[in-house]
C-alpha cells in the first residue's frame, strides 16, 4: 500500500517536472532600425492650417438639446423634479449662449444636456 503512494507521488512529481522543464522562452525580437529622416528629406507641409468649425455640428445638437427640453416640459418635468429641471434650465441658457458666441465643439455638452433632460422627468427628489 505503501509502495503505492510512493508510486504515484514519484510519478506526480516526474509530471510536474516535465511541464516545468517544457517552458518556452520568448524569442527576442529584432529591433528594426530606421534612419532618421534628415533636413533634406522632410517635405514641407503646404497644405494651409484649417480651424475646425462645429458651429453646424453645435446648431444641430442645439436642436437636439430643444427638442428633449420640449418633451421633458411635456412630460411634467418641471413640476416632477423641480431641482433635476432647474439646473438642466440653468445649463441650457449657458450652453445655448456658448453656441451662439464660439466655434468649438460643444458636443460632450450638449449630449450631457439631452441626457439630463430625458433624465428629468425619470428622477424624483425628496
Amino acid at each position: 500500500m505503501i509502495k503505492r503512494r510512493h508510486v504515484v507521488v514519484i510519478l506526480c512529481s516526474a509530471a510536474a517536472l516535465l511541464f516545468a522543464a517544457c517552458k518556452s522562452t520568448p524569442k527576442a525580437e529584432e529591433k528594426k532600425t530606421t534612419p532618421a529622416p534628415t533636413e533634406e528629406t522632410k517635405t514641407p507641409d503646404k497644405t494651409p492650417e484649417t480651424k475646425n468649425d462645429y458651429s453646424e455640428a453645435n446648431a444641430a445638437l442645439l436642436k437636439k438639446v430643444e427638442d428633449a427640453r420640449s418633451a421633458a416640459l411635456a412630460a411634467g418635468a418641471d413640476s416632477v423634479n423641480q431641482a433635476g429641471y432647474g439646473a438642466a434650465e440653468a445649463e441650457y441658457e449657458t450652453e445655448k449662449a456658448a453656441v451662439a458666441s464660439s466655434t468649438a465643439d460643444l458636443s460632450v455638452a450638449l449630449n450631457d444636456l439631452i441626457a439630463r433632460y430625458k433624465c428629468a422627468f425619470f428622477i424624483r427628489t425628496a
